[in-house]
């Protein structure tokens, strides 16, 4: 499925596909993660995978590589949610089952999207955490650039998209390049930051995500906050919803995780 035939559907038959096939690249991806640890070859090391990471950013992905994107954009992927970007691509036609039975494997799919070592559609490196993000803006800028001398010949802008982990937002890296893209007029460039509130080091501050929305405030950018999906909002408007959303608003990171709202 691509963004054409989307458009060619009614709002609720789009939410419908695109629901339908979040759930099968989650599917996808799980079952990558489990055969990767537990069912090939035996007394082979476990290998990881981040389950949590990619159950966090399935519906994200799929939104964006199923119904926003255009030949022109570019996405980086954060390096955790590897997997269920792989199991997009084998739903669109561009990965095999062979390289996804070897995740993280000799020349299967790799942990984290590789220009280099993976075959499917990667645009950006994004191996250490971080780096991905920062290439999104620069890579507008740069395009900006090539764009006053007159080099894309008439080809529309692209929009350069990184998809981020809450906890990949500790990296350096990523403050250095907000500050350029403040001196620069940064256009075209979309950050996605998955706050699930997790990270594999420890659990994600409390109220980071305030500090988040007043960093990218005070550096211009347009700030949009999607937090309650539609099945909560329809649970809000039961009876006793406002105490669940009370509950939800108030949790602290630690139970959050084990909450299955």
């Amino acid at each position: 499925m691509d963004s054409a035939t989307l458009m060619g559907q009614n709002r609720d038959q789009r939410l419908r596909l695109l629901d339908a096939v979040a759930k099968r690249a989650l599917w996808l991806a799980c079952w990558t993660i489990h055969n990767a640890n537990h069912l090939r070859r035996a007394g082979e090391v476990k290998v990881g995978g981040h389950q949590a990471s990619c159950a966090s950013s399935a519906n994200i992905l799929t939104a964006l590589y199923c119904g926003i994107l255009r030949p022109e954009d570019r996405v980086a992927v954060k390096p955790h949610a590897a997997p269920v970007f792989h199991a997009i691509q084998y739903l669109a036609g561009r990965q095999t089952r062979e390289k996804l039975e070897n995740f993280r494997g000799f020349g299967g799919a790799q942990s984290y999207p590789s220009r280099t070592k993976d075959t499917d559609d990667v645009d950006f490196s994004t191996g250490s955490v971080g780096l991905g993000v920062a290439q999104t803006l620069f890579s507008s800028l740069v395009q900006d650039y090539v764009r006053a001398h007159g080099w894309l010949n008439g080809r529309p802008d692209g929009r350069m998209i990184a998809l981020v982990g809450d906890a990949e937002m500790d990296e350096g890296n990523i403050y250095e390049a907000l500050i350029e893209g403040w001196k620069h007029g940064l256009r075209n460039c979309w950050w996605i930051v998955d706050y699930n509130r997790q990270s594999l080091d420890a659990v994600v501050s409390e109220g980071l995500w305030k500090k988040f929305e007043q960093m990218f405030a005070s550096f211009g950018w347009d700030i949009v906050i999607l937090k309650y999906g539609h099945l909560q909002q329809a649970a809000f408007s039961e009876p006793g919803g406002l105490a669940l959303r009370d509950w939800i608003d108030g949790c602290p990171n630690q139970l959050y995780p084990g909450f299955p709202g």
